[in-house]
């Protein structure tokens, strides 16, 4: 899928770790312009690979060879190092409101002082969660299909890219690092994204098998394995083929 490139100076070396997962967070702002300005800036000491606005754009700052800041004190099943492990992909969205009045949102910035624009950014989706064991209703701000779209394409071409990234291995900032994040928060459909990004794994490897796909036998010949059919099945094949020929004539 196009992109750009904007590098961003907040970045370090993997120390030879393998890529297995993918990091999702949202950015807690509303453009693309901001989050990238932000993430070049030298006093951020933040990144991520990939920024992906509300319309789709995708911007990648940070090669995937390399160590993007994104996930900070963090866990993954036990191993700490996952920004060495990991993919960090960040979606231009305001997260988590703050209801007040009917119609009234405020964003979190200046402690949830800044009015949300229902208009330009969508209408909230609300949740309900437990908070100090008590049910309660949260708002956030919605993914447009445009940017779900976008984030599906990236993840299902780095999934195809690395191998030991498997649905589950597709998580949220508040997956591993729960006590201190909520991002990206429920409104975006994790799911959907693990489902729709594999659907061409899923496809490759479906028991039924497409017009348009090349038969197995000749996938392994052009990789090189040589594969050939039993005897007897060869035998049939050209029984059936001379059988055929006679009926022609």
């Amino acid at each position: 899928m196009p992109y750009t490139f904007k590098p961003s100076p907040h970045k370090s070396s993997r120390q030879g770790c393998t890529i297995s997962a993918i990091i999702l967070h949202f950015t807690a702002g509303a453009t693309l312009a901001g989050t990238l300005r932000w993430f070049a800036n030298p006093k951020a000491r933040v990144s991520a690979h990939y920024v992906v606005g509300r319309d789709g754009q995708v911007v990648q700052m940070v090669q995937e060879h390399e160590k993007a800041w994104h996930a900070g004190v963090a866990s993954l099943e036990g191993d700490p190092r996952v920004n060495s492990v990991s993919i960090g992909i960040e979606l231009v969205n305001w997260g988590e409101l703050k209801k007040s009045g009917e119609l009234d949102f405020y964003c979190w910035p200046e402690e949830f002082t800044r009015r949300y624009d229902i208009d330009k950014f969508g209408m909230p989706e609300a949740f309900d969660k437990y908070v100090d064991g008590k049910l309660t209703r949260t708002y956030w701000a919605p993914y447009p299909e445009a940017q779900l779209s976008a984030v599906i394409k990236l993840c299902q071409e780095i999934a195809q890219r690395y191998q030991d990234i498997t649905p589950e291995r597709i998580l949220g900032h508040e997956d591993v690092s729960p006590t201190r994040k909520n991002d990206p928060g429920p409104a975006l459909d994790i799911g959907r994204i693990r489902r729709e990004a594999f659907v061409l794994h899923d496809e490759l490897y479906s028991d039924s098998a497409g017009e348009d796909e090349v038969p197995e036998d000749e996938l392994s010949k052009r990789q090189g394995d040589r594969a050939e059919p039993l005897g007897w099945v060869s035998g049939l094949l050209a029984f059936l083929k001379r059988m055929r020929s006679r009926h022609a004539s």
